[in-house]
């Protein structure tokens, strides 16, 4: 009797620990995009795009949101540099706009859509992205048959330097 109740006791406080867990995770998954605007979580933004990361620069505006069971998320920064000029040889290169492939078009549109949802005011519009005013670089790219349902998208505007980048997925 006595290690029937120390097991029953056990197995009460493991599901004590593990409805706490969810509970945790219910509340980071749910509480919305944190604004970012610290230059160390965007630095990837600068390397993936090939510029150099000691120059003078700053982030005017960003946001990581919290991931869900799914990985459903949205990611911004835009961000100011002193110097647009790619010092880093890269496998994926810019490219001038507009974007002729229609699901790398469609793709660059969710994105600057799901910045505008989640509170940027710093993005081109969708006619301004995709023009021969911007460099565009897909880093990656994720479809639910012939539509997007997910990309990392960098955007460059060379007469302004900004630098501006997207990560969703849905």
């Amino acid at each position: 009797m006595r290690f029937i109740r120390i097991l029953l006791q056990c197995i009460g406080a493991l599901a004590l620990i593990v409805v706490a867990g969810v509970a945790v995770y219910a509340f980071m998954s749910f509480s919305g995009p944190k604004k970012s605007t610290d230059k160390d979580d965007a630095l990837f933004v600068l390397n993936w795009g090939g510029f150099s990361t000691t120059q003078n620069w700053t982030v005017i505006d960003g946001s990581v949101s919290a991931r869900d069971i799914t990985g459903d998320h949205t990611d911004y920064y835009c961000i100011q540099l002193e110097d647009v000029s790619v010092t880093e040889p890269m496998l994926i290169e810019w490219q001038t706009g507009p974007e002729t492939n229609d699901l790398l078009a469609a793709a660059l549109e969710q994105s600057l859509q799901w910045a505008e949802y989640e509170g940027a005011d710093c993005f081109p519009s969708f006619e301004m992205a995709n023009s021969q005013q911007m460099k565009i670089m897909f880093w990656g790219m994720n479809t639910h048959g012939r539509v997007p349902a997910g990309a990392q998208v960098l955007l460059l505007q060379p007469s302004t330097k900004r630098l501006f980048y997207v990560s969703f997925a849905t």
